[in-house]
């Protein structure tokens, strides 16, 4: 992604929310998953941290969330969807080459 801008990417939760998690320019995460509603949002029930102001969004939730958070989220309409093949094939080339790799969290439980 943009080599200083933040990143959020979402994932949808199938409830009507979305979990969401911010990544800085060294794809970093920077803070908690949070499950965002974009009915509270727009609402004003439920407020997205400040520090994602002007913040790239990708993913499901990119459009919805956009449309309703007012401009501080930008949808990035640019970024094709990951399919689970590519996260196979990566990890696939990642441990044939021995890469290090960090300890499996759950996304979600």
């Amino acid at each position: 992604h943009d080599e200083d801008g933040l990143l959020v990417a979402s994932a949808d939760t199938r409830r009507g929310s979305y979990f969401c998690q911010a990544f800085g320019p060294d794809n970093a995460p920077i803070g908690a998953i949070l499950d965002i509603d974009p009915q509270a949002v727009a609402a004003g029930e439920t407020d997205l941290p400040d520090a994602w102001h002007g913040a790239r969004i990708i993913g499901p939730g990119a459009a919805p969330l956009a449309a309703v958070c007012g401009g501080r989220l930008v949808a990035n309409d640019d970024a094709a969807p990951v399919d689970a093949m590519q996260i196979a094939q990566l990890a696939s080339i990642m441990i044939a080459d021995e890469v290090a790799l960090p300890p499996l969290q759950p996304l979600y439980v």
